[in-house]
């Protein structure tokens, strides 16, 4: 009869030799299945293995995720007659004595796998490791505010599929809602020497969790569960255009950038950055009050003030595109209660404010520095904006020739992640 040690030595060998770290098969194992499970219960209670059955969507021959209590393995080892399906994988101290870490020399996430390491387990890092990519042409850079990818480029510019660098790429956080980069294990570990060391110098160790959409959609393959901040933006845009084509027969907006037409400077910063900053502030206030347009005010609001001067004599300027529109609003609707009286006024405050931010940095010679406060700053003027579109939305979803059915289901719900 085979001994315990003698089937954690051939699970242990199996998994380190099998290039992708897989289980072992235990139906290759020749012993009775009375026997087979004695000896794999003493061994999860030792903590030397864990084991997967091939329930549901997870693939058991590849140790995705962190294994369940042993408790649990037990009990589901010993509710079955068949162990066809079962997979058992090395774990704990004596898995990690039996790898020879100089075979993974230069290669810190492979190693960390072949010491037992899940590979759908996240690894953390710095925002600035994405610089690299983003500012290098030889890479296609595309990721949105939650998930994305990274491709190398051969010469004619296109991706190549046995060249993908990372296919997966999120974001996580901690608990001040500080964000940062995560990746998946069974990505790095596949990397080049050099790329894993460049990701590793930028590795962060800490309390952080991945952006629950990151999991839900590379993880488990279903459908984000909210947008985020900058996606309802310009999703609010669109909406408001489509209400007022049918309200007024024109859009408000000069152009929603919805989609695939949303500036790359709408995002979460990269790099807490003062420079970038005034890139995302520049951008906000080009997609509010230059984008108004005002020839959509024609007949409903005069475009021009009349101002005394001094000297006595009066002078003619043109209104801003924020005031027009706030003299429209105030003329057309009629607050119900005074809170909505309140929201009206915060609503401009904060276009305003988002004006005020944006005309700094054009009048100023400001040196570039580097600031987390720049982060915080950020994800609050991106609440504060959405908040704000959204409630012009509301406002202008009340017109009584507006079609409601045209706003999406999720945005008319506020179905948004604020991080």
């Amino acid at each position: 009869m085979m001994t315990k040690q003698e089937l954690l030595q051939k699970i242990t060998d199996y998994y380190l030799s099998s290039g992708d770290f897989n289980g072992l098969p235990v139906r290759t194992v020749e012993i009775s299945i009375d026997d087979l499970k004695e000896i794999l219960v003493e061994l999860i209670e030792d903590g030397d293995i864990s084991i997967r059955l091939g329930e549901g969507m997870d693939n058991p021959y590849v140790k995705r995720l962190k294994s369940p209590s042993k408790e649990k393995q037990i009990k589901s080892l010993q509710e079955i007659d068949d162990t066809t399906h079962v997979v058992a994988y090395p774990e704990g101290d004596k898995l990690k004595k039996a790898v020879i870490s100089q075979k993974y020399r230069g290669k810190p996430y492979k190693l960390a796998v072949a010491k037992g390491v899940p590979v759908l387990e996240c690894a953390y890092f710095k925002l600035e490791v994405l610089e690299k990519f983003r500012n290098d042409p030889r890479y296609h850079y595309r990721i949105n505010d939650i998930v994305g990818a990274i491709y190398s480029l051969d010469d004619k510019g296109m991706g190549k599929k046995d060249e993908l660098y990372l296919q997966s790429v999120g974001f996580g956080y901690d608990k001040d809602m500080n964000r940062v980069v995560c990746t998946f294990y069974t990505d790095l570990m596949n990397l080049d020497k050099d790329l894993q060391q460049y990701w590793k110098y930028h590795e962060l160790k800490g309390d952080y969790k991945p952006h629950p959409d990151y999991v839900w959609s590379q993880v488990y393959g279903q459908w984000p569960e909210k947008a985020s901040l900058p996606e309802a933006f310009t999703a609010e845009l669109k909406a408001i255009n489509d209400i007022t084509i049918d309200a007024y027969g024109k859009k408000l907006f000069k152009a929603d950038y919805w989609d695939e037409k949303r500036p790359k400077e709408l995002g979460f910063l990269i790099r807490p950055t003062a420079k970038e900053f005034d890139a995302f502030m520049h951008i906000l206030d080009k997609l509010i009050s230059e984008n108004i347009d005002k020839k959509f005010f024609k007949g409903l609001v005069d475009p021009n003030i009349e101002e005394v001067r001094k000297d006595g004599k009066i002078i003619v300027r043109q209104k801003g595109s924020l005031l027009i529109l706030e003299e429209h609003i105030h003329e057309w609707f009629t607050p119900r209660e005074g809170n909505d009286s309140k929201l009206i006024d915060k609503m401009f405050e904060t276009f305003r404010d988002i004006r005020k931010l944006r005309t700094q940095p054009a009048h100023t010679i400001r040196t570039d520095e580097f600031d987390m406060k720049y982060f915080k700053e950020q994800r609050e003027l991106l609440i504060r904006a959405y908040q704000a579109i959204r409630f012009l939305r509301l406002i202008l979803q009340n017109h009584p020739k507006a079609d409601k059915s045209k706003i999406p289901d999720w945005l008319y719900k506020g179905d948004i992640w604020t991080y």
